[in-house]
């Protein structure tokens, strides 16, 4: 379980210590205060030298297709977009088996290379890759993820068996998952080789995006989940086929009943090779899941994701949306029950009060003790305070509430939100 974390040159955060971790923990602030991205930092740290993760938080922000020509996909994931130094995500790490503390420390280091600026003299820095480097529980390895030439332009290359032509300029598309399972396309697209004067000089090269993930015992059992993201649809479908292998779907349905209390039964199918998900709400067929609406889907997609990782980690990011608020108390009860069933630790960001309330009200009735508060804020520019970035954009620090200080926080209208 997650207890503490430091965060160097990542996303929003120069520098960020956040301490006396819980069990449950309920990440608030403002928009831009670093909510999402620390969700993201506990998740790269979970998976220890999978760099398929830093695809999957691309695909998280919108980003499915990526090009060897632009390196966002690698340099958005450091402080102000500068690779001058390496991401540090240190994390205390408390064993459920031993009940001991240890260090788990992901580096990640930047791959470059000098490129041409096209119909120009001037070269530029690319980020061609990432180097992943990880050490604790006891273990140590790296590993990378890097744009690499295809070594000779054949029919061949071009065409693998049931595959047709790439086209130049095609960029990879990857198909998105919340556990950090990235499918790459083998084959991505061609990149130009150097110019001289306005001519080109060379056929065009084929470029790959090679991405390792060896296996590692040090990789936690984390998942993220978004709300709306209707994308990871065959991954839920393979959730509530294990719920119901688990005989586990009941603690799923009394969520989804929490949001909608027509339903009957979840039915997960396959047909024609097409995985599908229905809800039996009485009526004489049953209803595809998109048209249960928005808030249904995510808390249905809560309920299966956190009974998925039992015993490891769930990141719910925007856990309210598209959830009438008189379902938060009962939602906040059943899931604080799903967590002590399962021993997971969970990670929820809101910016609602009412959800942060039915969540203190949860646990004091549940005498649920393990929860917390984490408030993140950013301090204005110019403000003067310590530590300051020196593009004056404020420094975020963190606030900890226990559930007794949420409640007491409410009650003389301090902001938590």
């Amino acid at each position: 379980m997650f207890k503490a974390m430091r965060i160097h040159n990542f996303r929003t955060f120069r520098s960020l210590r956040v301490e006396r971790i819980e069990k449950v923990n309920l990440i608030t602030g403002k928009n831009g205060a670093g909510k999402t991205a620390f969700l993201e930092a506990l998740f790269l740290n979970a998976g220890a030298t999978n760099t398929n993760i830093c695809i999957a938080l691309q695909n998280f922000r919108g980003s499915s297709a990526f090009a060897p020509s632009d390196d966002s996909i690698f340099r958005n994931l450091f402080h102000h977009l500068s690779v001058a130094h390496p991401i540090e995500l240190i994390a205390e790490w408390e064993s459920r088996e031993a009940r001991s503390r240890t260090n788990r420390t992901l580096s990640i280091e930047p791959l470059t290379a000098t490129a041409p600026k096209v119909m120009q003299s001037a070269t530029t820095e690319l980020v061609t890759g990432l180097r992943f480097s990880f050490r604790g529980a006891g273990v140590k390895g790296s590993s990378k993820i890097q744009w690499t030439d295809v070594p000779a332009l054949t029919t061949s290359t071009l065409e693998p068996p049931g595959h047709a032509r790439m086209l130049p300029e095609l960029p990879v598309r990857t198909l998105p998952s919340t556990r950090g399972e990235i499918a790459l396309p083998h084959y991505s697209n061609f990149e130009r080789p150097a110019v001289q004067g306005s001519l080109f000089t060379d056929q065009p090269r084929m470029k790959r995006l090679n991405a390792e993930s060896p296996p590692s015992t040090a990789t936690v059992n984390a998942i993220f989940v978004l709300a709306r993201y209707y994308s990871i649809s065959a991954q839920l479908h393979q959730q509530l086929v294990d719920a119901l292998k688990q005989k586990t779907i009941e603690k799923i349905l009394s969520v989804a009943r929490i949001v909608d209390d027509r339903v009957v039964n979840i039915v997960p199918l396959s047909e024609g090779g097409i995985s599908e998900i229905y809800i039996d709400i009485g009526e004489p067929r049953l209803i595809p899941l998109p048209l249960m609406g928005a808030g249904f889907f995510n808390a249905l997609n809560i309920a299966a994701a956190t009974l998925s990782v039992s015993g490891g980690v769930a990141l719910i990011d925007e856990i309210e949306d598209g959830i009438h608020y008189l379902a938060f108390p009962a939602l906040a009860r059943a899931l604080l029950r799903i967590i002590s069933e399962t021993n997971t630790q969970v990670f929820v960001t809101t910016h609602s009060d009412e959800m942060i309330e039915a969540f203190a009200e949860a646990a004091e009735s549940l005498k649920f003790s393990n929860i917390a508060a984490l408030h993140f804020k950013r301090s204005q520019p110019g403000s003067g305070e310590r530590g300051s970035d020196a593009a004056g954009d404020g420094i975020i620090r963190v606030r900890r509430f226990a559930v007794d200080d949420i409640r007491a926080a409410r009650e003389v209208n301090l902001e938590l939100r």
